[in-house]
Formats: C-alpha cells, sequence, structure tokens
C-alpha cells in the first residue's frame, strides 16, 4: 500500500455531501435539543445549583442535573479496556475539571435549549487544584500497567552496553505540550427510545465498546441498545469511546420518551474528549508525563538506537 494511491471507500459519500452524520439523522418524530452546560471552576463542587430561570425559558423540556440523574453504573478502573468501561455523567456534585458537564437543558429546538442553558445558575466551592505540569514533576510515577494491559516499560537489544560503548551520546529530556482532536464531525448522539430498547445514531470509532459503554452506564441489558455509525466524520483516537454528549443524550431521552440530540460545541470538546497528554502517547490517555531520551549515535550506523522512559504525572 505504501507509495499507492488508495480511495477510502466513504470517500465518495464524504466529499459530496451524500454521508449521513449523527447528528443529521431524523426520525419520524421532531428530536429534542439537548445543550450542555459545563463548570466553570478547575475542581471543587457544586454549592447550589438554580434551575429556575431555565425551566421558565420558552420550549424548554426538561434540566437534567446531578440532583435528578438516574442512578448510574461506576466506572470500572481496574479494567485494562477503557473504551469499555461505563462513563457515569452528573452523577456527583464534584467537579474535577474544567469544562466537566453540570447540566443538560433539553428544548423543541436548538436555539431555546441554548437559550435555557445560558439561564442555569450554579454556584461553586472551588478547591485546590493541580494546574503547573512542571510543578508537579516530582509526583511522577510509573504505572502498573498501560492500556489494554500493555507493559509500562519496554526494552529492545543491550541498551547500557550500547550507550556506554557509543562514541557520541546524546541525554536530554523533553517536554511537548497537548494535542487535541479536532475532527470534522463534532461528537455527537441522537437517542431514539423504542419502548424499553434505544436506538443510538452516534459517532463512534468502536460500535462494540459504546454499546457496552451505554448499557455499563445506565445499567440496562446491552441486547436491548442498537448503535447505528454509518460514517465517522474524523476521530483520530477521540471517539473510541463515547463522551458525555451521548450518555446525557440517552438519559435525556428515556426520561422524556422522546428523541434527542445532543452535540459538543468546539469549545467542549477540548475539555470533554480524550487528548494526547504533556509529552506522552495517546495510550497514557490523560496522565501526563516527561519523557526522557538518551540517544547514542555511532558513526556507521544507519539509524540511531534510542531508549525513552516515561513517567506520568498525577
Amino acid at each position: 500500500m505504501i507509495g499507492q494511491p488508495i480511495s477510502r471507500v466513504d470517500g465518495p459519500a464524504k466529499v459530496t455531501g451524500r454521508a449521513t452524520y449523527a447528528y443529521e439523522y431524523w426520525q419520524d418524530e421532531a428530536p429534542l435539543y439537548g445543550v450542555i452546560v459545563t463548570a466553570t471552576i478547575g475542581r471543587g463542587r457544586i454549592r447550589e445549583i438554580d434551575p429556575a430561570d431555565a425551566e421558565r425559558s420558552p420550549g424548554v423540556h426538561a434540566i437534567i442535573t446531578h440532583e435528578n440523574t438516574p442512578a448510574q453504573g461506576a466506572r470500572d478502573e481496574s479494567s485494562p479496556s477503557p473504551y469499555w468501561r461505563a462513563r457515569p455523567t452528573l452523577a456527583s456534585p464534584d467537579i474535577g475539571h474544567y469544562g466537566e458537564p453540570v447540566a443538560l437543558v433539553v428544548a423543541a429546538t436548538l436555539e431555546q435549549a441554548q437559550a435555557g442553558a445560558s439561564l442555569v445558575r450554579i454556584a461553586y466551592a472551588a478547591e485546590p487544584g493541580h494546574f503547573d505540569f512542571m510543578a508537579n514533576a516530582e509526583k511522577a510515577y510509573a504505572p502498573k500497567q498501560l492500556v489494554f494491559g500493555l507493559p509500562t516499560d519496554s526494552a529492545v537489544g543491550n541498551f547500557d552496553a550500547g550507550y556506554d560503548s557509543a562514541p557520541v551520546k546524546i541525554d536530554h529530556q523533553y517536554h511537548t505540550p497537548y494535542c487535541f482532536s479536532q475532527p470534522m464531525e463534532p461528537n455527537a448522539c441522537l437517542a431514539v427510545p423504542r419502548g424499553e430498547d434505544l436506538v443510538l445514531y452516534v459517532s463512534t470509532q468502536i460500535v462494540d465498546a459504546a454499546r457496552s459503554s451505554v448499557a455499563s452506564t445506565l445499567k440496562i441489558d446491552p441486547q436491548r441498545i442498537q448503535v447505528v455509525s454509518t460514517y465517522v466524520g474524523g476521530g483520530f483516537g477521540s471517539k473510541l469511546s463515547v463522551h458525555s454528549e451521548t450518555i446525557l443524550a440517552a438519559i435525556a431521552a428515556r426520561r422524556l420518551n422522546r428523541p434527542v440530540k445532543v452535540a459538543l460545541t468546539r469549545r467542549q470538546i477540548f475539555h470533554d474528549v480524550g487528548v494526547r497528554p504533556t509529552g506522552s502517547w495517546p495510550s497514557l490517555m490523560m496522565r501526563p508525563c516527561i519523557r526522557t531520551l538518551r540517544r547514542n549515535l555511532s558513526k556507521r550506523a544507519r539509524l540511531p538506537r534510542a531508549a525513552f522512559t516515561r513517567r506520568p504525572i498525577g
């Protein structure tokens, strides 16, 4: 395949506008629209939430917060497969990061949902957080394993012997910034209730993981969930798992017994979707780390040999 022109099977449909993405699906019944309200502090708790003005706003059908969400499954951190885990959303008043969802406003139109979302009043009790990467470098540690149970460290050959004998040595520490995924299609979901069943039109890179994650979160039989993801408008790994838009659309649709559409805004994608962390690679997920490079340069070698050590922080 290298050097050969390869056509993507979905390419013609996408470039000609014939591909239907998750947010564009439409059922027989007009959908309701959900807009997510996000936290404005980096760490702390919701001290008080007042939805009264939003509830009186024209077209608003429901306001969902941690005070009225159904019981959800707990996130199983012991599982080596993160994309299949439950993703509880609005499950407590605790705030773990800036931009975390704190409410969902559902209305008859997108504009009415946006207007209602601007009227939700929230008071926070802010707490100290760790926001300076290098200030916490001394807390770096080696996890027992990485995603899917992969080993934390790897080595090929006898690095120490090769490095010690190299005529030229480089031993340097590099710091790389966060990288964010911003695909053409934002993270979005249309949730359609069908009695006890649920149909999810969602932009996801792993259909089975999406179904398992939603089922674990909502505590329902996975066989009652159908996931439709005909086209994905880019993902870069950010759609390997579902996010708050899918969970909240599903919760709202089941509560109101109506189709509900929810999409993350561009700004919300920066905060709610997984990133490539500082100085790391995607498999470390949200764990920032320092990367140290030791490389020996042999005058006779075509390619240098290198060793990396990675220590996540937090």
